[in-house]
């Protein structure tokens, strides 16, 4: 409560550290000392090594045990030293309904309209590629390979390299953009506010 946790979200930390304790029991550990790194594995992993608990479940977990550090600091951090590694997976959710979609393309795509080309060459960037907006906001002309029809750029929030096709609707809307509206500058930027 002190650092602004809802009520809801204390309450599921507390049961699914409830569940881990309630394991770590039921293996043996009679106190947090008895804990192994075998046991708290144990909680998350099935014998086959397939997940059998959630990334959400160990942070709740962590949660429960940084806030026990002022009271038992060398077993919550022992703890949480034996807490495995997880990446979180989230599920694609279709957010747009067929008519959205249909929509959003047609004004993207139909020149007859007041949208302006800088709008239209970002908003298709957006819609058909997935780009980020982080991104999309700091492409610059060497992201661009018109001859091998690619957009190459490390993105932003991950770091990670990424390569996406360069179609021909999207190139000549970033193309329009360039030789029709963008003011002049010597920025890097394709881009400018």
């Amino acid at each position: 409560e002190k650092r602004g946790k809802k009520e809801a979200t204390i309450r599921g930390e507390a049961l699914n550290t409830a569940s881990f304790l309630h394991q770590m029991q039921q293996r043996g550990a009679q106190c947090l000392d008895e804990i192994t790194e075998e046991d708290v594995l144990s909680f998350f992993l099935a014998e086959d090594g397939s997940l059998q608990r959630s990334c959400s479940y160990k942070k709740n977990i962590a949660a429960v045990f940084k806030a026990g550090l002022n009271w038992k600091a060398a077993q919550c951090r022992k703890v949480l030293s034996f807490l495995p590694v997880l990446r979180e997976s989230r599920k694609n959710i279709q957010y747009l309904t067929e008519k959205e979609i249909s929509s959003v393309k047609e004004i993207l795509i139909s020149e007859n309209n007041s949208i302006t080309l800088r709008n239209r060459a970002i908003g298709m960037l957006l819609f058909f590629t997935g780009m980020r907006s982080s991104d999309i906001a700091g492409l610059t002309f060497s992201d661009i390979d018109w001859e091998k029809e690619e957009i190459r750029i490390f993105q932003a929030k991950t770091g990670n390299e990424l390569i996406l096709p360069l179609t021909v609707s999207i190139g000549n809307a970033i193309y329009d953009y360039i030789t029709m509206e963008r003011p002049q500058s010597d920025s890097k930027r394709i881009f400018l506010c």
